[in-house]
């Protein structure tokens, strides 16, 4: 998908924030970079945008990924464009750039960090977008790891306070018979049900190398891990709490999944089958032959 028609950004989101979260997947499912945005002072995202787009922002960047280290630096002009925004249907009618890098970041001028304009191959840069009338391109840079093409790039951006970084997916010390008697930490595997993981966590099951939220890595093949569940979204799809096994005695919600018959969704629901495209009435990306109730 071109970058142009690849950002999904909260537009309805209420009140100020000072804080983005950008996730990245370049196989339009699994994300694989996470960019933290912290800007100077909280503001609406129009305000914020318009501001950075008039004059440039201070923005301190945190990015994280599956292939290289988490960095941390800072951006002294990132404008995302220096052209008008939010002029037509589009927050801008052409260039933009969504990502991170040392410098101007700025899609109708330095697209890249400071003199890393249209064309260049900058490795400091981690993100994507239209540089300089540059339309449907479909590359992903991951910083010092490269550019990458990026045919069904997806990437999903959230105004609000920033979620508990990733945390690496690691094996308790019992291996396939878990963690013992301390049960397993976020992130830490292998489980079986709720009861191997600690207070506040569920076990996450997976049937082969799925990514586990708020976790990176794959860790290993089969192995379920525990991972904190977040509250649905009307309207969004999200995952149960037991993810491919479905959401437990609550029941999956709307737009929630895996279920596999009605009868694992709440009142009023039903379990739409699917192996792949849209789910009716939902956005986000759904994961390939994962079922997710909807409204009768």
């Amino acid at each position: 998908m071109p970058a142009n028609d690849a950002a999904y950004f909260c537009t309805d989101c209420a009140g100020t924030s000072d804080t983005w979260t950008q996730d990245v997947a370049c196989d339009g499912t699994n994300v694989d970079m996470t960019i933290v945005y912290k800007f100077a002072s909280a503001k609406t995202v129009q305000a914020q945008l318009t501001d950075c787009a008039d004059y440039g922002c201070v923005v301190d960047f945190t990015v994280s990924g599956d292939d290289f280290t988490t960095t941390s630096f800072t951006s002294n002009n990132w404008m995302f464009t220096d052209a008008s925004v939010f002029s037509g249907s589009k927050v801008s009618p052409d260039d933009g750039i969504w990502g991170a890098a040392p410098g101007e970041v700025n899609g109708n001028g330095d697209c890249y960090g400071d003199g890393y304009g249209y064309g260049s191959n900058p490795n400091g840069f981690y993100g994507f977008g239209n540089c300089n009338s540059g339309d449907g391109s479909n590359t992903v840079y991951y910083g010092p790891d490269g550019p990458h093409s990026c045919s069904s790039l997806k990437a999903w951006v959230y105004a609000g306070a920033s979620p508990p970084p990733p945390v690496p997916l690691t094996n308790g010390v019992n291996g396939a018979d878990g963690c013992g008697a301390g049960k397993c930490d976020r992130c830490e595997g292998d489980c079986d049900s709720d009861s191997d993981c600690k207070a506040g966590l569920t076990c996450f099951q997976r049937a082969a190398y799925e990514s586990v939220p708020g976790c990176s890595g794959g860790g290993t093949s089969g192995y379920d891990y525990c991972w904190q569940p977040t509250s649905p979204t009307p309207g969004v799809l999200s995952l149960g709490v037991h993810a491919m096994d479905g959401c437990g005695a609550g029941k999956c919600d709307e737009c929630q999944g895996d279920c596999d018959t009605d009868s694992d969704c709440k009142a009023g629901l039903t379990c739409f089958q699917r192996d792949t495209g849209s789910v009716p009435g939902c956005s986000g990306v759904a994961t390939t032959d994962w079922d997710y109730c909807i409204p009768e």
